[in-house]
């Protein structure tokens, strides 16, 4: 967050912006005594240098920790607003004479639930602010049990031009009728799952349209890209795919990163389709994680994670009436196919159950209590989409799935039945 915090200061002091504004989560709860600081302080000077003001909410994370900054600010930047849960607005000028009212909401900590609109202040309706910040979430249902759930829909019958929610990660603009509402999300990804672009945004409220556009700023980009392998006969070709889309995928990347500040893409890699390399893949997928080399104006691209969901092109239904290990295992993966594992038949589903139970104990195993919360993304051939959340019934399937794949596959090659089981 240091170099996001650098490069957001650095963009006030060399485009024509008239405040910062910081809807909450400026400091991580986590690390709010070590790291940003010194870098924080170093910014504000900065700003104040070239008189930006610096206009914050506090979020729940970091409510404590700015009111030590608001308290130990030299620079004259820093306006801390609403704090403990109440409203406050400010005032600013630019440098045509025009004024702008900023009001602020801040959370009282961590962990509140409260409702920011359930207090408004009374003037409002006589001078109502430009915009309205607070850090909270705006939803269609108030009893989401989100951070300071604020309904979407009410916003545009207030006052304010611009509201501003800033308690989500991931960035979001609505546009009302007459009423902005942007979500600017956090400026760098936080993790594997905050795919796309993340960045600090321009608000432009010159004109009677509001005008709101992203600038990217984060060192590290994470997306999801899927690769249909369907009809490729041969390993090189289906790599040959991956790298293709891979590539297309940094390019895009690099082309948004406008500020030069992007320095890796790292991408969960899923594979679907039917394919004769089937038995091939996992070993040429582990090879293609750690050689990859694709590089776009000094930005590199990387594999964090690949969950392989193809199927070898093996026609089931001319296997189903086998009285042999081969019929089973087709008669399991005709099952699994059901819509819901509700409908799966028994014992097919009994079968689902038993193993969610399974893999509920691995889960819950102290061996794996460190890490069963990090929400990392699964490794290679990894049956989940979500990293680490614990074991349901679809996940069993899919497992269950994936694994009788692996063994009708061997099974049909060991017999020599391509000629009965294979279509294509």
């Amino acid at each position: 967050m240091t170099a996001a915090w650098d490069a957001l200061v650095d963009i006030a002091r060399t485009t024509p912006v008239d405040a910062v504004l910081i809807a909450g989560d400026l400091v991580d709860r986590e690390n709010h005594r070590f790291e940003p600081l010194g870098p924080i302080e170093r910014g504000l000077t900065t700003l104040a240098r070239h008189d930006i003001p610096v206009i914050v909410v506090a979020g729940d994370e970091d409510a404590e920790t700015l009111r030590t900054i608001a308290e130990h600010d030299a620079s004259g930047a820093f306006r801390f607003l609403g704090q403990d849960g109440g409203w406050e607005s400010t005032t600013i000028t630019n440098d045509g004479g025009e004024q702008l009212i900023i009001a602020g909401w801040s959370a009282p900590g961590r962990g509140a639930r409260s409702h920011p609109l359930h207090d408004l202040p009374s003037d409002w309706d006589r001078t109502g602010p430009d915009i309205v910040m607070l850090h909270g979430t705006s939803t269609d249902d108030s009893d989401s049990g989100e951070v300071a759930p604020v309904p979407l829909q009410r916003l545009g019958t207030l006052p304010g031009r611009l509201w501003i929610t800033g308690a989500p990660i991931s960035p979001w603009v609505e546009h009302l009728d007459g009423t902005a509402v942007l979500t600017p999300g956090s400026p760098s990804a936080l993790g594997p799952l905050d795919t796309g672009t993340h960045g600090v945004w321009i608000a432009d409220l010159s004109d009677s349209v509001i005008d709101l556009h992203q600038l990217p700023v984060a060192a590290v980009r994470f997306d999801q890209v899927s690769v249909d392998l369907t009809g490729a006969s041969e390993i090189d070709n289906a790599e040959s795919r991956l790298i293709e889309q891979l590539q297309r995928t940094l390019d895009h990347a690099v082309s948004l990163d406008g500020g030069n500040h992007l320095a890796a893409c790292c991408v969960h890699l899923t594979i679907t389709g039917a394919t004769t390399v089937f038995g091939e893949l996992p070993a040429r997928l582990h090879d293609l994680m750690q050689t990859i080399d694709l590089q776009q104006r000094g930005v590199i691209i990387a594999i964090s994670s690949i969950t392989n969901e193809t199927q070898p092109l093996i026609d089931l239904a001319t296997l189903l009436e086998r009285a042999d290990p081969v019929g089973e295992t087709a008669r399991l993966l005709d099952a699994l196919d059901h819509e819901s594992v509700a409908s799966i038949p028994s014992p097919w589903q009994d079968l689902v159950r038993r193993s969610a139970t399974r893999l509920n104990g691995v889960h819950r195993s102290r061996v794996f209590a460190s890490i069963a919360g990090d929400g990392s993304l699964p490794p290679v051939g990894g049956e989940s989409e979500r990293g680490n959340p614990e074991p349901d019934l679809e996940t069993a399937r899919a497992l269950l799935r994936r694994e009788a794949w692996v063994t009708l596959d061997a099974l049909v090659r060991q017999r020599g039945i391509d000629q009965e089981g294979w279509r294509g």
